[in-house]
């Protein structure tokens, strides 16, 4: 259910949905919310659908904004590396993505 709320076409069910991951994170640990970046991640390197891959990285968005601490180190992880078949587009407008995480200061600890 979060999975699909997290790709919603309304913005506020994915804000709602990011939101739950947080209070998982929170409540049940870091592996509530390593489960959907990494499902969200394996979307974007497998979608070709315009009309859905612009969801998934919604959904990143979301995520990053509501708890960037937790998430842009298992983006960066999962992206950083070029996959052997290339990026697909997703995959680099997710990297762009990064973009929203609310404290620059994050961005580059994690990439220095």
């Amino acid at each position: 259910a979060i999975q699909q709320a997290i790709i919603d076409d309304v913005d506020t069910v994915r804000s709602s949905a990011s939101l739950v991951v947080a209070l998982l994170h929170n409540n049940v640990g870091p592996k509530a919310t390593a489960d959907i970046v990494s499902w969200v991640l394996a979307q974007l390197q497998d979608v070709e659908d315009e009309d859905h891959g612009h969801l998934f990285l919604n959904g990143m968005e979301q995520l990053m904004a509501k708890q960037p601490g937790a998430v842009l180190p298992l983006v960066l992880a999962g992206l950083a590396t070029e996959p052997e078949e290339g990026y697909s587009e997703f995959q680099v407008r997710g990297l762009a993505s990064i973009a929203v995480v609310p404290d620059g200061h994050t961005v580059h600890r994690h990439l220095s």
